[in-house]
């Protein structure tokens, strides 16, 4: 199997953000939410979340109801 050059997975990658961009489906600014988020995401997070859903019934609750908002939480901590 061979690998390919960082700079041609690179090059695709800005391809698909501009073509995203052009046909207006995404805004930069969501491209580069979405960037950091990524970089930013790592396994304990999860972890954390399934932790906290264990013992606090009312997080679990708001994790039910809105992921997003109840993960924003714990990012805030």
């Amino acid at each position: 199997m061979s690998e390919k050059p960082v700079a041609a997975i690179a090059a695709r990658a800005e391809a698909v953000k501009a073509a995203l961009i052009e046909k207006g489906l995404l805004s930069a600014q969501q491209i580069e939410e979405f960037e950091h988020l990524a970089e930013a995401w790592r396994p304990e997070n999860g972890a954390r979340v399934v932790a906290r859903a264990w013992t606090d019934p009312a997080f679990r609750e708001r994790l039910l109801t809105d992921a997003t908002a109840a993960c924003a939480e714990i990012a805030s901590v």
